[in-house]
């Protein structure tokens, strides 16, 4: 399984180092595909979590945004959430101390459909600015399969 992100929100103000960016998020996983599924252990049932995606999209005014989120299982029977991180580097400027969000959620079981939505946000200061960022993704299991979609978003200012 794979997470997917795009861009495709850009207002910046190179001027006054202040922005907004933001994408979509796509992730699609399936009981049906025997890579979307770890080898049981423990006769436990656990979904195979990709590595982490690394996307990172240099703007035209010299900003750099990186989206380093997973997929996590935890190793908990039917555990699946997003987690990682997604910052801002400023060009001439002291970099934000970033901290990893997202956090496990309700299991995703063959045969028990359950609908939820993972979401998680940050904030950050670093030279007089504030960074916020976070995600937001629906997962609507329906005890077979999830076509998640969601977004992303950076705010500085």
């Amino acid at each position: 399984m794979k997470l997917f992100s795009t861009l495709n929100e850009i207002a910046v103000d190179a001027r006054a180092r202040t922005g907004r960016v933001g994408g979509d998020l796509r992730l699609f996983f399936t009981v049906l595909n025997q890579a979307d599924i770890l080898v049981p252990t423990r006769n436990l049932f656990e979904w195979n979590g990709d590595g982490p995606v690394n996307d990172t999209y240099t703007l035209m005014t010299g900003e750099i945004i990186s989206l380093n989120l997973l997929v996590d299982t935890e190793g908990i029977a039917g555990t699946l959430f997003i987690f990682g991180t997604i910052n801002v580097t400023i060009p001439d400027s002291a970099g934000f101390r970033i901290h990893p969000m997202g956090e496990s959620t309700i299991p995703f079981l063959p045969g028990n459909a359950n609908h939820s939505t993972q979401m998680s946000t940050s904030t950050a200061d670093a030279a007089g600015k504030r960074l916020d960022t976070g995600f937001e993704l629906e997962v609507p299991w329906d005890g077979t399969s999830a076509d998640c979609h969601g977004k992303w978003w950076a705010k500085w200012k």
